[in-house]
């Protein structure tokens, strides 16, 4: 990818961070629907009012991490985090999912 490509990706990650408000998408691979949030702040919200049964929720921080997995290894994760209703998070023997914790 071109060094402007990938500034502009940046700084709009940066801004729906900052600035954006959720939305739900089916992506291509998972092919069922998810939530993304732009911050932890957002993620009671649309548990309690938006999210349907089977739905997960990811974070931007899990969606770049994901985007760096090869497609079986993104069906997988999200299959365990659906299961379990977790949170990705990286160690050092690779991606794992933790259950979330209030």
């Amino acid at each position: 990818m071109n060094n402007l490509l990938n500034k502009l990706l940046n700084q709009a990650i940066v801004f729906f961070k900052e600035e954006g408000a959720p939305f739900k998408m089916t992506p291509s691979g998972i092919e069922e629907p998810i939530w993304v949030i732009p911050k932890e702040k957002y993620r009671e919200i649309v548990q309690t009012e938006k999210l349907q049964d089977g739905e997960v929720i990811y974070s931007v921080d899990e969606i770049l991490f994901l985007a760096k997995l090869q497609d079986e290894q993104v069906k997988q994760i999200h299959l365990v985090k659906k299961k379990f209703n977790g949170i990705i998070v990286e160690t050092e023997k690779g991606p794992k999912v933790r259950k979330e914790t209030k």
